[in-house]
């Protein structure tokens, strides 16, 4: 998984090697400054500046509604509402340059997205980092990177406090512990037996895929994809609740093994919310 359509990706990020410009709002940009009532927030969604792919512009979607097209270091800002679920999908596929490197993409294709809980007159800052990990350029295949600023003074170790699924799907393998051997190898020393900060997940949705099939196109039938809910507490509180939903859609046989590998990627996204760069 950690290859995936490296090569392909390459090549389509060299497409976008030069340019820049401005991010483009479909919705009205709000004034942060401007005081919110009780029903309101405000996601100020921020781009890392990257020479790859910096004259391409991903639509970004906030539950399912177009918020526009965000430029290489810049911002899109949008009001939604408070007390709910913001569901963030940015978008690199649907383009000419995509289909000259990715191959055929079917209108069924599943994105991946992530979702975040928004408060009452809160300004909800987030970035969007195209190359998270750096190690690793075919990463936006697989989950979207997008993260809160996270206060280093207040890191600690977690511990896992449950792990649960109660869905019925074709795959033979156990959910719950592959999940959890995906957490173990990507937290290390982060992860501890006991701490007063948890973390709680629920699978809700998995679909294992077929590798074969995403050699011919990306679509719904071929795409292997996973979402679970993570609740994060201190001291049996619930400081945070967030959803992630990664994707594999493209990269045909390179991606086998992607019904497995999902959770690693479920791991690592869980992680970035948790740890800082």
């Amino acid at each position: 998984m950690k290859k995936i359509c490296s090569s392909l990706l390459i090549i389509g990020l060299a497409i976008g090697f030069t340019g820049c410009g401005s991010s483009i709002q479909h919705v009205l940009k709000p004034d942060i400054k401007e005081p919110l009532n009780n029903t309101e927030s405000i996601i100020q969604l921020k781009r890392a500046d990257h020479f790859a792919a910096s004259a391409r512009k991903p639509n970004v979607l906030g539950n399912d509604k177009l918020i526009g097209e965000i430029a290489n270091g810049d911002e899109l800002v949008w009001k939604t509402k408070a007390d709910s679920l913001e569901c963030i999908t940015v978008d690199w596929f649907t383009s000419t340059a995509h289909e000259f490197y990715a191959g055929l993409t079917l209108d069924d294709t599943p994105f991946a997205y992530k979702c975040f809980t928004t408060k009452p007159k809160e300004i909800l800052s987030l970035n969007y980092d195209l190359l998270y990990p750096k190690m690793r350029i075919a990463q936006p295949i697989a989950f979207t990177p997008i993260y809160k600023d996270i206060d280093k003074s207040k890191v600690t170790p977690i511990s896992i406090n449950s792990i649960s699924n109660s869905l019925k799907t074709e795959s033979s393998n156990d959910l719950t512990l592959l999940l959890r051997d995906a957490i173990k190898k990507q937290f290390k020393n982060n992860l501890i037996s006991s701490s007063n900060k948890t973390i709680d997940i629920e699978i809700l949705d998995y679909k294992t895929g077929n590798a074969a099939l995403r050699w011919l196109a990306a679509s719904n039938q071929a795409s292997t994809h996973a979402k679970v809910k993570v609740t994060i507490k201190e001291k049996n509180i619930t400081t945070d609740t967030f959803i992630t939903r990664p994707v594999i859609s493209h990269g045909g046989l390179y991606t086998i093994g992607g019904d497995t590998l999902i959770f690693d990627e479920i791991a690592e996204d869980i992680y970035l919310s948790l740890f800082p760069l």
